[in-house]
């Protein structure tokens, strides 16, 4: 047979698949060496479970760090906003007490407040004490909750 008269896909004219090599066990495995083999597989497993869990919780204390700065930035934020405007109250405040007690001064009709000056007012009559009116209906009364 002529190579150059088969087609170039035919199977005579690629080389032959290799088999896979054969280890040469003359004898199977001790079973300790076997349990050695299943305890490292489970260590293997094991360790990568660990390894997850470590992570996650690296990112939950990394998130837990990062929300606590920024809640304490906002209320340190919060305070020094309170303490300003807790100066400019002390200071209207002050302003107004000061125009108080100019106007207080510039005025020319004051005087020294005497006894005979005093004015007394009589006391008032005093009046009869009714008795409070219980409600008799259940749908009279105010349902008022023990609370705040």
């Amino acid at each position: 047979m002529n190579a150059e008269a088969l087609p170039p896909n035919s199977p005579l004219t690629q080389p032959a698949p290799r088999p896979a090599p054969v280890l040469p066990f003359s004898r199977p495995l001790p079973v300790k060496t076997l349990l050695w083999a299943k305890r490292l597989r489970l260590i293997r497993r094991l360790g990568l479970a660990v390894l997850a869990v470590l992570l996650l919780l690296n990112c939950g204390v990394f998130w837990w760090s990062f929300q606590t700065q920024t809640d304490w930035d906002q209320q340190y934020r919060q305070l020094l906003n309170l303490r300003r405007e807790s100066r400019n109250i002390t200071m209207l405040k002050e302003s107004l007490l000061g125009d108080l007690a100019g106007d207080v001064v510039s005025q020319k009709n004051l005087s020294i407040p005497r006894p005979d000056r005093t004015v007394v007012l009589a006391a008032s009559p005093e009046r009869v004490h009714r008795a409070l009116v219980e409600p008799s209906t259940q749908s009279e009364r105010l349902d008022t909750s023990v609370g705040y």
